[in-house]
């Protein structure tokens, strides 16, 4: 049994718009590496030598497409057909298709270095191997001590539809979850 808390961010944050265009650029490229039969390590290693966002997230993109089937739309065929039509434009697809940034957390590392839920309540999201930043976090009361106590999760960003901000989930391990 796995414990997903949701949470919320209100606004969009320019540095993690860039990262998530950077990250569903990782996605995008290593479903094309995967599917000429390119290995795991191979399209990780690459990758993290093609772009300029943290190796954790390399491996989460890479995560993210491995069971994907052979033929994929990223984004969505309605979104595709949308642009095809005229009825939304070139930077309104981008925007739509890349909207998702995924990381997961290790035992060894004690919980999730590049998206980490801070005891402050804010969201610590790194957006380059040095630098991060700090966003305010809005988490129902009854999963807040959880979320403290409790470090070893995956955490996914998605923007919202109407841009007002960033859905968070937080999935918490079996292990970690208190009885």
């Amino acid at each position: 049994m796995k414990l997903t808390i949701p949470a919320y961010v209100r606004g969009l944050h320019p540095e993690v718009e860039q990262l998530m265009c950077k990250f569903g650029n990782c996605r995008r490229r290593a479903y094309n590496m995967k599917r000429k039969g390119i290995d795991r390590l191979s399209i990780i290693r690459q990758l993290r030598e093609d772009s300029d966002i943290p190796a954790r997230y390399v491996s989460a993109a890479y995560d993210t497409i491995k069971a994907l089937p052979s033929h994929v739309t990223f984004g969505g065929l309605e979104l595709q057909r949308l642009r095809e039509t005229g009825k939304i434009t070139c930077e309104e697809y981008h925007r739509r298709r890349n909207r998702l940034l995924v990381c997961r957390g290790e035992a060894k590392q004690k919980g999730n270095l590049c998206l980490r839920i801070e005891e402050s309540g804010k969201l610590r999201v790194t957006v380059t191997e040095k630098q991060w930043v700090s966003l305010p976090l809005f988490t129902p009361e009854k999963y807040k001590p959880q979320l403290t106590e409790a470090p070893y999760y995956t955490v996914a960003l998605k923007r919202r539809d109407d841009c007002s901000g960033y859905d968070v989930r937080a999935q918490l391990r079996d292990d970690c979850i208190a009885p």
